[in-house]
């Protein structure tokens, strides 16, 4: 699963968040289950992870509920897959990441145009 974030903290930082939200809502032994596992970090505001099966409800639960907002990406059955679909996504959009847009101070506007 790719996991998109503000660049305010670490790549650890992030799974420790999400780990932390997790067993939370869930609780330890249902974390501990998901076996949450930090893979890769791509560029400044992109980290790679891996879990169960069986808790990816959960992880994806704690994933939207989490504070600072993590947005998740793609998620795919390989790590050679979801590289793949991610180089792509990135050739074929260029789009700002959360930490552009904080740093470049844009409005967005969901208005209709007048």
């Amino acid at each position: 699963m790719a996991i998109l974030y503000s660049g305010q903290t670490d790549e650890i930082g992030i799974i420790n968040l999400i780990k932390k939200r997790n067993s939370e809502l869930f609780g330890h032994v249902a974390t501990e289950k998901s076996s949450i596992r930090l893979i890769q970090s791509k560029g400044t505001n992109l980290v790679i992870i891996r879990c169960k099966l069986e808790g990816l409800d959960n992880i994806l639960s704690a994933i939207a509920l989490s504070y600072p907002p993590l947005i998740t990406l793609d998620m795919s059955g390989t790590l050679k897959r979801l590289r793949k679909r991610l180089s792509i996504r990135n050739e074929l959009t260029k789009v700002n990441t959360v930490d552009n847009v904080f740093r470049t101070g844009d409005e967005v506007s969901f208005a209709a145009p007048d």
